[in-house]
């Protein structure tokens, strides 16, 4: 989500987008429909329960929301009305502990999945016996990570068998960034059943200034993006589906697990042009950059862009739906498209000025949950309910 809170920004009356299945296309013009996301309650701030910063978190079917909290090593656990229970696991290594954590889904047996990044595994966990202020959650196995990147907070998900995928980087030195980024399918035991090299993507993105320079033992690489420049974004849903696009242009490649092409979404919109603050803080963005590189702001491959990218970025949510948020006008509320599971246009969400909204992907039917952050730093989780636009 964009750091600002934004005046509402509406859309043409249609949304024409172009659906490809194969050698199959279809044009499709259809009437908008706005949800608003209106807040239904927001986490207390406390001494107890008040995460040092946002995470992807999962919600089961009954509500409760499970938080991984990084700087206590352990997972915080809340019930449907965002009231704080208590935490599962501590700082360690032996079962049910962790070293720092990220990253929490629900396999598709109702186990708990909470990423070890300093343990380079995952902890699985049994909490069926949990109901609403009770906390119950048995350690009961360890999956290791079938690579070493512990830097890659993404959405875990599985295969119609109970198998994770998992994405890291793999070390290639013929190739110009130094590494492939793989899927990796691991079942409950560990064993790496298969394994997929990623397509890059090359089209509609600004590349990163890349700085090499000399540290004790080797060197170093620093890639430094062009500020409001368009990026690669991409999303993992259920059933291992993936999707992947350049931002800098509204046209979106929903995958299946093997790769293949799902859906090609298109849509015919720029991105807006740049608010003068905006390009102020793109022009202090630009000198921060040259002044750790060493060089003139003009010696930089990029500069202030006109436009912003019309894509923001991409989530899978609970119900296999994909989500595309769009930058919008400074001081205009954040928007995001959702499709179907069937590749069709279903609605458009219209976000509440909630400060820092950061969605992960957690919504279920017309139920969202996404974290906030206030000016002091505070991380809340807030449920919110779409209701249509009046």
């Amino acid at each position: 989500m964009n750091a600002h809170v934004h005046r509402l920004h509406m859309l043409a009356t249609t949304l024409p987008l172009l659906l490809t299945a194969g050698n199959c296309a279809e044009l499709n013009a259809q009437p908008t429909q706005y949800l608003h996301a209106t807040p239904v309650w927001t986490t207390p701030d406390g001494d107890a329960g008040t995460l040092s910063r946002a995470v992807r978190f999962a919600v089961d079917r009954s509500g409760r929301i499970f938080a991984p909290e990084p700087t206590e090593s352990a997972v915080f656990v809340y019930d449907s009305t965002g009231a704080y229970v208590g935490a599962i696991g501590r700082k360690g290594g032996g079962p049910g502990e962790f070293q720092g954590t990220c990253c929490a889904a629900f396999d598709l047996k109702g186990r708990l999945w909470v990423r070890d990044p300093g343990g380079g595994r995952y902890n699985v966990f049994d909490v069926s016996g949990s109901t609403g202020k009770k906390l119950r959650a048995r350690p009961l196995f360890v999956v290791a990570l079938p690579h070493t990147e512990t830097n890659l907070w993404v959405a875990l998900t599985f295969d119609s068998t109970g198998a994770l995928f998992d994405l890291g980087y793999k070390h290639d030195p013929n190739r110009a960034s130094g590494s492939r980024l793989l899927r990796y399918l691991v079942d409950t035991t560990g064993t790496v059943r298969r394994t997929f090299e990623l397509p890059p993507q090359l089209t509609d993105i600004t590349p990163p200034f890349e700085v090499k320079s000399q540290i004790p033992g080797g060197t170093r690489t620093m890639f430094y993006p062009q500020p409001y420049g368009a990026r690669p974004v991409r999303a993992d849903g259920p059933q291992g589906d993936f999707a992947m696009a350049g931002s800098g242009k509204y046209e979106i490649t929903w995958r299946r697990a093997d790769g293949s092409v799902r859906y090609l979404i298109r849509r015919e919109i720029d991105g807006l042009a740049l608010a003068d603050a905006e390009k102020r803080h793109a022009t202090t963005g630009l000198a921060a950059i040259a002044k750790e590189a060493h060089i003139a702001v003009s010696a930089l491959p990029f500069a202030v862009p006109a436009r912003k990218p019309p894509i923001e970025s991409l989530q899978f949510d609970y119900d296999g739906r994909l989500w595309v948020e769009r930058h919008t006008a400074l001081g205009a509320p954040n928007e995001s498209d959702v499709f179907l599971p069937n590749g069709q246009y279903g609605f458009t969400v219209v976000w509440p000025p909630l400060p820092n909204i950061t969605f992960y992907g957690a919504a279920r039917g017309r139920q969202v949950w996404i974290t906030t952050e206030d000016r002091d730093g505070v991380i809340r989780i807030a449920k919110l309910a779409l209701t249509p636009a009046k």
